[in-house]
């Protein structure tokens, strides 16, 4: 069974991690319904079932994005994204976010000390659009034997967790709207998907749509 709903996915996945976590005042409550090593064989189970996460930009105008012509080229130049259009972006090779104040607000939500935050640019008709992506490089203990199982390693393990402090937020100085993500665990790469009608959320679980019109 596939759940309709990865960010509860993600969630857990971010509620295990917690190197603080007391498993020891878990156990009492965990154990009237599975035990521990169920619920990490559950957790990840339906990790491999998700696949690999992708990031899904709607809208009926045109689309171009800034990224760099190759993995190994620095050149950055914006490029038009056709209507299901699949891209596949090295993350190490975006521009760094260099909004300090957007910054301080993803590390109090996120409370992370040393992820790089990256940022995907984009331009619809007049419009300025950054994405922001925060490098969930820290692989949790408990899934790093599955990391090295699974083929599609590159792009992470779970799925994405959209900020709630920033989401179509709009830099009045700079006239840029933002939404902001965290990664999925261990991501080197992403994928990106253009469309300009509704997605199938139930073929792509894994699917995770910003709405740009």
């Amino acid at each position: 069974m596939i759940f309709p709903q990865p960010i509860f996915q993600d969630r857990l996945m971010q509620f295990l991690s917690d190197e603080n976590l007391d498993f020891n005042k878990m156990k009492k409550g965990i154990d009237a319904i599975f035990s521990k090593d169920e619920l990490f064989e559950i957790t990840n189970l339906n990790i491999k079932m998700l696949g690999p996460a992708k990031l899904v930009f709607q809208s009926n105008n045109e689309l171009n994005v800034l990224f760099p012509k190759t993995d190994q080229n620095m050149n950055f130049s914006f490029k038009k994204l056709e209507p299901n259009q699949t891209i596949d972006i090295n993350l190490k090779m975006l521009k760094d976010c260099t909004n300090e104040k957007l910054l301080q607000v993803l590390k109090e939500e996120y409370k992370y000390e040393n992820e790089n935050v990256k940022e995907l640019e984009l331009t619809m008709q007049n419009q300025k659009i950054k994405v922001l992506l925060i490098l969930n490089e820290k692989l949790p203990k408990f899934l790093k034997p599955l990391y090295k199982e699974v083929n599609f390693k590159d792009y992470g393990l779970g799925g994405y967790i959209e900020s709630e402090s920033i989401w179509n937020f709009i830099d009045e100085e700079s006239h840029t709207k933002y939404f902001a993500y965290l990664t999925s665990y261990g991501a080197k790469r992403i994928k990106i998907l253009t469309i300009d009608t509704p997605i199938d959320e139930e073929q792509e679980i894994n699917a995770f749509v910003v709405r740009l019109d």
